[in-house]
């Protein structure tokens, strides 16, 4: 499949933050809203009117996903080139377990004319359940890689800081009370904390841990940049998902729990760093494990600065030429 070299892009969202949405508004030409339906635990999108706007349309790129039933509606119109896009294997699901997810993955993958995985392993899944392999393509998660590159002066003013970064929802399966337990831990080394994420636990928290700087929701990647550039490394002890980019845009080593430890699943982004000297694991979900983490970290500069050095080598296989790169071979 080859799209015209005139080809115009239009952009069909649903969801977003206020913030977000006025940058969005910015260019009217590309992004358009389209209504959202929540079903449960399924969701269904109404593209129909946006897309009868362009009768002569030549493909859309759509989410590569069980739960949207807006899914459903390529499988019937087969006229459509349709190219999904996204995780390739479900985060609590990677061995493909559940046969009536896979069945449907497979079924969604055969009618596509190109797949677009955020990893290596997401291509090596949808091939084992019986997909073709040259149909499939990786694009890496990535975002603008900032001006912000590794130096010895930014590694030394970094561990010097000492500043524990969070970032992500404020919901259990994300683990920030624990994480701010550990920070209560660790705050006697001269540690101070910043989190970035919404929710509705947001008050309440700011309430309980004053010493604690509470961001909200940020959506600029601008301002989250002016934040973790000054941060020493993540901490996350629920599952990683896209903070492992702006940890990594931003030279921050992680500390979490390994993938499946105490039913902690991590999203796909996790390939990126899995077995890297910048991902510290700590073997349970306990504040005295991650606290023994952090402590090793502070007294020891040279073993920081391996785990920022070695954030350079991940950061170029996952650089946002990298996906632009996935999707434009996956266009061709």
């Amino acid at each position: 499949m080859k799209l015209s070299s005139s080809a115009e892009i239009v952009v069909l969202y649903s969801i977003t933050e206020n913030d977000t949405l006025d940058q969005l508004k910015k260019y009217p030409n590309l992004f358009k809203r389209v209504d959202y339906y929540s079903i449960g635990n399924f969701m269904y999108q109404n593209l129909s009117s946006e897309l009868k706007k362009y009768p002569n349309f030549e493909a859309i790129v759509f989410e590569y996903s069980n739960w949207n039933l807006t899914s459903i509606c390529f499988l019937l119109f087969k006229k459509r080139k349709v190219i999904f896009w996204g995780h390739g294997y479900n985060r609590e699901d990677k061995g493909g377990k559940n046969k009536l997810s896979v069945i449907l993955k497979r079924k969604f993958g055969q009618r596509a004319e190109k797949i677009i995985t955020y990893t290596q392993g997401g291509k090596i899944f949808l091939q084992r359940i019986g997909l073709e392999a040259d149909k499939i393509f990786v694009a890496w998660n990535s975002i603008e890689r900032t001006q912000f590159q590794y130096t010895q002066q930014v590694s030394i003013r970094k561990f010097k800081n000492r500043k524990v970064a969070f970032i992500g929802r404020l919901i259990p399966e994300k683990g920030v009370e624990l994480a701010l337990e550990v920070f209560e831990r660790v705050k006697h080394y001269g540690f101070s904390m910043e989190v970035i994420g919404g929710g509705d636990a947001l008050e309440s928290l700011r309430e309980a841990y004053p010493e604690v700087v509470f961001h909200g929701s940020l959506n600029d990647i601008r301002v989250i940049n002016d934040v973790l550039s000054e941060c020493t490394f993540l901490i996350c002890p629920g599952y990683l998902g896209l903070n492992i980019v702006d940890a990594l845009n931003n030279l921050l080593p992680i500390i979490s729990v390994a993938d499946g430890i105490d039913q902690v699943f991590h999203s796909p982004e996790y390939e990126y760093i899995q077995g890297r000297e910048c991902f510290i694991s700590v073997d349970a979900l306990k504040v005295s494990a991650f606290e023994e983490a952090i402590k090793q970290m502070v007294e020891d500069y040279h073993q920081y600065d391996k785990k920022v050095q070695s954030i350079r080598d991940v950061s170029n296989q996952v650089s946002l030429e990298r996906m632009v790169e996935g999707f434009t071979k996956a266009l061709k």
